[in-house]
């Protein structure tokens, strides 16, 4: 793993099932107090803060098996009269969570950015991703697909290809292995593997 020599800090929500590659973006539902101070605060600074896929939270924060979240930003925000939040986020980059930073009623992380390792060949294995991924979008609808294919030609680099075949056709427990390796040969390789055995998007 990669990271680079400085530490950053972000507000960070723990979530249970809920996985985020960088270069997507997903809704998200902002209702616990601690969360709306969190969200509140990420809003006066840079709209960034960093969702982390876990198990439930059973214990000291220093005991959470978390090596590597999302740092993502607030790209809309909705503020229903009741306090609650109903955001969509971007995710942005990898973090490697280093240690939690107590000083807020909410989890606050200390991260490096995790840098990727790139790979030779990358046009020839993106243009095969596409060509496999299109393979399994017979399960969708035309509209979904439209939607799907105009999101994919928008990426132009293979970590960005490669994070968004992955989100949209791997399950939530599949995805850890995407947010955690560094190489995109590898991460490649993996993906393809798990495209080929797969007749449909594969998400449940």
């Amino acid at each position: 793993m990669v990271s680079d020599e400085t530490y950053y800090k972000a507000g960070a929500i723990l979530l249970p099932g809920v996985s985020v590659l960088p270069h997507n973006a997903i809704p998200l539902h902002i209702y616990e107090e601690r969360y709306r101070e969190m969200l509140k605060d990420a809003i006066a600074s840079d709209s960034k803060f960093i969702i982390g896929s876990l198990p439930e939270l059973d214990g000291e924060l220093e005991s959470v098996p978390l090596k590597v979240a999302v740092v993502v930003e607030v790209v809309a925000n909705e503020q229903l009269p009741d306090g609650r939040s109903m955001l969509v986020v971007s995710a942005r980059e990898r973090a490697e969570i280093v240690s939690w930073d107590r000083s807020s009623n909410y989890p606050r992380a200390v991260y490096h950015k995790m840098q990727r390792e790139g790979t030779e060949g990358a046009e020839t294995i993106i243009s095969l991703l596409k060509d496999k991924f299109m393979d399994v979008l017979t399960g969708c609808s035309e509209k979904e697909k439209a939607m799907i294919v105009e999101h994919l030609d928008s990426k132009e680099s293979l970590e960005a290809v490669i994070d968004t075949v992955a989100q949209y056709s791997t399950a939530e427990h599949k995805r850890r292995f995407f947010l955690e390796e560094a190489s995109d040969s590898k991460r490649a390789s993996k993906l393809l593997l798990l495209l080929e055995g797969e007749e449909t998007l594969g998400r449940s």
